[in-house]
C-alpha cells in the first residue's frame, strides 16, 4: 500500500527539531532565561497601561457627551479688553499719617544717605588727583623692584596688593554716611534745622520745630510701595520772620528723595511739585518754600575737592525748586488772563457796535 507524504508537514517537523535543539544550545547561555522573562513582562506591562490609557480616555469622552451644556458666567468672554493700563497699579501722593508709612519714609531717606557713599567712593577714586597719585605710587614701586624679567611676578603681585590697600582705604574714608543715616529717625524730625542761604535774606539761622510738633512727611506710593518722600517743616509767620512782622508761612524743605530704580522717571519732580502745592494749601498761597541748609542729603565726609557731584546735584534741586515756585506763583495769574480777554474783546464789540450806530 502506498502511503502519502505530506512535504509540507516533513518541512514543519524539520524546522520545530531544529527550533528544539537552537533552543535547547541557547538554554546554556547565562542569564538568557531571565533576560526573556524580563522582556516578556515588560511587554506585557506596556500593552495593559495603553489599553488602560484608552479606556480612561474613551470613559472620560462618554461622560463628557451625557452631560448637558451649561453657560457658565466665568466662562463667558470679557467685553472689557484687559490692557497695560488696567495691571498698572495708582502713583499717589499724600502726607503721611500713620506710623507704618513714617518708618518707611524714614528708612528711605536712610537708605539715600547711605547711597551716597557709592558715589563719594566713585568720585574718590576717579578724581585726576586720586589716579596720578596711585600710577606715581606704581611707577616707583616699578622702578625699585623690576631689574630683570624674572621680577615681573613681584611687581605685579605688590602693585595688586597696593591697589587692594587703596580701595579699602577709600571704603573706610566713605564709611561715615553709614553713622548720618542711622541719625534719621522720629528724633530728627523734631531737630533744629537751619534755612539755606537761598532764602531771600529772611529768617536765616536755627529755626526751632513748631511747639515740638514732628515735620510734615509727604510719601509717594506706587501701589502698596512708597518709592518717593518729602519732608517738610511749617513754619508760621512769625517764626520764619523771628522779631519782624508776622507775614506769610514758610515751608523747609528737609529731606527729598526717590527709590534708587524709579529715579529719572519725573516721580521726584513730582513729588516736588505736589509737595509744594500742599505746603502752600497749608500755609497758604503767599508761602515761601526753601531748602534747608543742613537737610539729609548735606552731608560730606570727603574734602570740598571730592563733592563736585553733590553740589551738582544740590544746585539742579534749587533750580528746580525756583521753577515751580515761578510756575506755581504764574498759574494763577494765567487762569484769569483769559476772562481778562473775554472782558476787553465784549467791551471792543461794544464800541464798534457803538460807532456803526452813530454812522
Amino acid at each position: 500500500m502506498v502511503r502519502h507524504i505530506n512535504v509540507a508537514d516533513l518541512h514543519n517537523a524539520g524546522h520545530n527539531a531544529r527550533s528544539r535543539r537552537i533552543g535547547r544550545r541557547l538554554d546554556w547561555i547565562p542569564g538568557y532565561k531571565i533576560a526573556v522573562a524580563f522582556f516578556l513582562s515588560l511587554g506585557t506591562n506596556l500593552h495593559l497601561a495603553a489599553a488602560a490609557a484608552t479606556a480612561a480616555e474613551e470613559d472620560q469622552a462618554q461622560a463628557q457627551a451625557q452631560q448637558p451644556t451649561m453657560s457658565s458666567p466665568t466662562s463667558a468672554p470679557s467685553s472689557e479688553p484687559e490692557g497695560p493700563d488696567q495691571t498698572i497699579p495708582p502713583l499717589t501722593t499724600y502726607l503721611a499719617q500713620t506710623t507704618e508709612d513714617k518708618i518707611s519714609a524714614l528708612r528711605l531717606i536712610a537708605d539715600s544717605i547711605a547711597q551716597q557713599r557709592q558715589v563719594a567712593a566713585r568720585a574718590l577714586i576717579f578724581h585726576p588727583a586720586t589716579l596720578s597719585a596711585h600710577i606715581l605710587l606704581l611707577a616707583a614701586i616699578s622702578h625699585l623692584l623690576y631689574s630683570t624679567p624674572n621680577d615681573l611676578p613681584l611687581v605685579l603681585t605688590t602693585a595688586a596688593g597696593v591697589t587692594m590697600a587703596a580701595l579699602v582705604s577709600v571704603r573706610w574714608a566713605v564709611q561715615e554716611y553709614l553713622v548720618l543715616a542711622e541719625r534719621i529717625n522720629f528724633a530728627w524730625l523734631r531737630r533744629a534745622c537751619t534755612i539755606s542761604d537761598e532764602s531771600e535774606g529772611e529768617g536765616k539761622g536755627e529755626v526751632p520745630a513748631v511747639q515740638d510738633e514732628d515735620d510734615e512727611i509727604f510719601v509717594t506710593k506706587f501701589g502698596d510701595e512708597i518709592i518717593g518722600t518729602l519732608v517738610a517743616r511749617l513754619l508760621a509767620g512769625d517764626a520764619s520772620r523771628k522779631k519782624r512782622a508776622a507775614g506769610p508761612g514758610k515751608g523747609v524743605l528737609r529731606a527729598w528723595t526717590v527709590r534708587l530704580k524709579y529715579r529719572r522717571k519725573g516721580v521726584g519732580g513730582a513729588l516736588l511739585v505736589d509737595g509744594v502745592r500742599l505746603v502752600r494749601q497749608r500755609l497758604g498761597q503767599e508761602a515761601g518754600v526753601v531748602w534747608a541748609k543742613d537737610h539729609a542729603n548735606s552731608g560730606r565726609i570727603l574734602p570740598a575737592m571730592f563733592n563736585r557731584l553733590f553740589e551738582r546735584r544740590e544746585e539742579r534741586a534749587r533750580r528746580m525748586l525756583a521753577e515751580i515756585l515761578l510756575a506755581e506763583t504764574e498759574a494763577p495769574e494765567d487762569e484769569g488772563r483769559p476772562q481778562q480777554k473775554g472782558k476787553e474783546r465784549e467791551e471792543k464789540k461794544e464800541k464798534e457796535q457803538l460807532r456803526a450806530r452813530k454812522r
